[in-house]
């Protein structure tokens, strides 16, 4: 917003402190009186005195100065959880919907709908790049998310395959792997995985309404493009019309899991539900690894730091309503929101407490 209240600001840059930051730049200071600057925010007034902007963000340094031996060893806690970003699909979309008049955004949409459901199920993920020159080592993670990745190369394959092996589950949507980099089509689809997903897509159909199926007991649904999957090891999961559209398969030590629409490119609200539904089963198992056992999977947002023996939880409620938080009426709480209680968050309002 053109002028974030000092709520804003506190909540800012508490979340910045919890992706491990070491500083934060603000725009402007003090607010310019003329040409391009004159009505944007200032951190002061125009008289470069105090606002509630600037006195939340001496509250945030005080808390940071009063528990300075916690903060000083905090780093954020590993993520489990990865949203892969291809740039092979991204250069192939772009090239493609230039071509064809269609959204140029659709990569990236699909990478920050996913975000928000993960957001919104207290699961802390990291976006990580593949098709790049030097990808990043995927052995930390136990959930790898590739939502419409249909370009793959032959390195990002074995790197996707190497986290499976190793124990990861590989969950999919779309037309995956259904191209190579260049923008051939695969055979078989997909490409060097196959064997890893034990089913192959026979053939996609463009739907001209929206399709509404179910996987398992979740509903869900999505417009456009539909994968048709041929199972050979994999154990089908969602069907349309008598044919399959979804399966998963177990692959040395890991998982794989195969959603045959493109979820992401469904209306927001049900793409959140369906996402967050789906994903579900795998934020209670993920969940357990930190102390937030004793939390229920919600829409509560929450990042963790590990401080030496101790660690520090960051709950934030995006919602319009108060919610309930009896996990952290025994808890050492060392900040929160104006009407936030251990025992309840006010609407928009946060705490942070010591596990």
């Amino acid at each position: 917003p053109i002028c974030p209240t000092g709520k804003m600001i506190e909540r800012w840059l508490w979340e910045l402190v919890f992706a491990g930051v070491k500083a934060a730049i603000f725009w402007i200071w003090k607010a310019h009186s003329k040409e391009f600057e004159g009505g944007e925010w200032g951190l002061t007034d125009l008289q470069g005195g105090p606002t509630e902007r600037s006195r939340a963000a001496g509250r945030v340094a005080a808390v940071i100065e009063e528990n300075h031996e916690l903060f000083a060893s905090a780093k954020p806690a590993p993520s489990r959880v990865a949203l892969l970003s291809d740039l092979d699909t991204h250069t192939l979309l772009l090239r493609e919907a230039r071509l064809q008049g269609r959204d140029i955004d659709a990569g990236m949409n699909a990478i920050f709908r996913y975000a928000r459901a993960l957001r919104r199920l207290g699961l802390t993920h990291d976006i990580v790049t593949t098709g790049s020159e030097k990808p990043l080592p995927l052995d930390q993670y136990r959930l790898l998310i590739a939502p419409n990745l249909f370009a793959i190369s032959e390195e990002t394959a074995q790197l996707l395959r190497a986290a499976v092996e190793h124990g990861a589950h590989l969950w999919v949507d779309g037309l995956f792997g259904l191209k190579s980099p260049t923008g051939r089509i695969s055979q078989p689809v997909p490409a060097h995985l196959a064997d890893v997903f034990g089913a192959e897509m026979l053939e996609f159909r463009k739907i001209d309404k929206v399709l509404e199926i179910k996987i398992g007991d979740q509903p869900v649904s999505a417009p456009g493009m539909v994968a048709i999957l041929k199972c050979t090891s994999a154990k089908p999961l969602g069907a349309w019309n008598g044919l399959t559209v979804a399966a998963t398969n177990q692959f040395a030590k890991g998982i794989t899991t195969w959603v045959g629409l493109t979820l992401s490119e469904g209306e927001e609200k049900a793409v959140h539900e369906a996402v967050s539904g789906l994903l579900r089963p795998y934020a209670e198992d993920l969940l357990a690894e930190v102390p937030l056992a004793e939390m229920e999977p919600s829409d509560l947002l929450t990042r963790v730091m590990d401080a030496g023996d101790k660690k520090l939880i960051l709950v934030m409620n995006p919602g319009d309503e108060p919610r309930p938080s009896p996990a952290f009426a025994e808890r050492r709480i060392l900040a929160a929101s104006e009407g936030t209680t251990p025992n309840r968050l006010a609407p928009g309002g946060w705490l942070i407490a010591v596990l």
